[in-house]
């Protein structure tokens, strides 16, 4: 029977030969999974045999990595904001880079005191929950997708706060108006989605595809959030790279800031 150190390099290995990144860190948080425990819970076993039931388990979740799924819908959880959710296929997987949407919109809020916010197509709700965990204001979040809706409940519940959910189409059914809107739009042109890299085609197409030239929910947010956002308010959109100055154009201003590799990542818009 192998130890619990061989069957972690023997996921690392195949992780590795099949050209994923970080295989070591992605094995030692398969077995953690499995086991329930953390990297020093893992490093007090590693020379102890590895159980049937770990082995089984584990080679059952490198199977699905190896297929291409991400390995954050695998475990189905995922840190973002250092704040823990609940990861489904239904929802995009939390990003670094959609941190600085957070960041920003939560230096608003605090710098201006702002008490009501709005997370549109809010996915699992990490944005919206991140602010409202981070800030107290009062946060409605907003999906076409029911499923999405549920699920930002379900992570609301696990970070302790109370959070409004809608299920609506943009603003189909959002009816009142809001201190600060943040959106995570879809925007990626669809004519490149076939070639997105592959454990990116295990995310919903509808969170993905922005229309011909990745910028048709810009264009929405251009006509409808006006009348959702108070005076002195602000709407927040994260942007993909090289799209600002296009963003921008259609909004006929605002400024935007950058990720931590420098992309412009969040357009602010000024109401």
């Amino acid at each position: 029977m192998p130890t619990v150190r061989g069957l972690l390099n023997e996921i690392s290995g195949q992780l590795s030969s099949a050209g994923i990144a970080d295989s070591a860190l992605e094995s030692r948080m398969m077995l953690c999974f499995v086991l329930d425990t953390d990297t020093a819970g893992l490093l007090r076993i590693y020379d102890e045999p590895a159980a049937k039931e770990l082995t089984d388990r584990s080679f059952d979740m490198l199977k699905r990595r190896m297929s291409g799924e991400p390995l954050q819908y695998i475990l189905g959880r995922w840190e973002f904001m250092g704040l823990p959710f609940i990861i489904r296929p239904c929802a995009l997987i939390p990003r670094a880079d959609t941190e600085t949407l957070a960041e920003h919109a939560i230096g608003l809020i605090k710098k201006r005191s702002y008490r009501t916010v709005l997370d549109i197509c809010c996915g699992s709700g990490c944005i919206g929950i991140s602010i409202a965990k981070f800030t107290g204001a009062a946060v409605t979040a907003a999906d076409v997708d029911e499923k999405c809706a549920a699920l930002t409940q379900e992570n609301a519940e696990l970070n302790g706060i109370s959070v409004r959910t809608a299920v609506s189409d943009m603003f189909g059914r959002i009816e009142q108006a809001f201190d600060i809107i943040v959106c995570n739009p879809p925007y990626i042109p669809s004519g490149e989605i076939p070639f997105l890299q592959r454990e990116v085609l295990f995310e919903p197409v509808r969170a993905l595809s922005g229309g011909h030239d990745g910028l048709d929910y810009y264009r929405m947010l251009y006509k409808e959030a006006p009348s959702h956002i108070r005076k002195g308010g602000v709407l927040l959109m994260e942007a993909g790279a090289g799209q600002a100055d296009d963003i921008k154009k259609i909004f006929q201003g605002g400024y935007s800031v950058k990720d931590i590799c420098g992309i412009e990542r969040v357009i602010v818009v000024q109401y």
